[in-house]
């Protein structure tokens, strides 16, 4: 590999000396006068200093390259708190709704209930003095016996009075 790399160096080195003909002088008188050349040309020339928009982007100052990332940034998390705000409005609007429309309907089924009692108490108080489910037996069992401690005693009481 070494005398591969060794042999297309000097073939390179051969080409190049074959298309540079030319051969600069060597004395001193040569170079004072491309130095004095060089000298006024750079004299003539006005140095201008570049706008930063002049520039191409891979050699703007770090400063635009990070307030440029920042402001996509800041785009996305704007647009991402703007989704959530209207997620958030959303649900508490259909909340807000919910309970409204469940407001609505307890009213309705109260002012019902009203006005069957009002057309006939004597059905609906006995409706209501007889209702009783089975966890209210227990509750009732449970109410008169105040010595009750721990939940043997309890479990004592419940199977004896079934």
């Amino acid at each position: 590999m070494k005398s591969t790399s060794r042999m297309k160096e000097n073939i390179l080195a051969k080409k190049l000396k074959k298309e540079d003909p030319i051969e600069l002088p060597m004395d001193e008188k040569f170079f004072e006068n491309l130095h004095d050349q060089i000298m006024k040309a750079v004299e003539k020339t006005e140095v201008k200093p570049l706008s930063r928009w002049a520039k191409t982007w891979v050699f703007l100052e770090t400063n635009t390259v990070r307030s440029r990332a920042m402001s996509k940034k800041i785009v996305k998390t704007s647009f991402v708190g703007l989704v959530l705000a209207t997620g958030f409005a959303f649900f508490a609007l259909s909340a807000k709704m919910y309970s409204d429309v469940y407001v609505a309907q307890n009213q309705g089924n109260q002012t019902k209930i009203v006005n069957e009692a009002t057309k006939s108490p004597m059905e609906w108080s006995e409706l209501v003095v007889s209702y009783q489910n089975e966890n209210d037996f227990y509750a009732d069992i449970l109410s008169q016996k105040n010595d009750l401690g721990t939940i043997v005693e309890i479990d004592r009481v419940l199977t004896g009075s079934l």
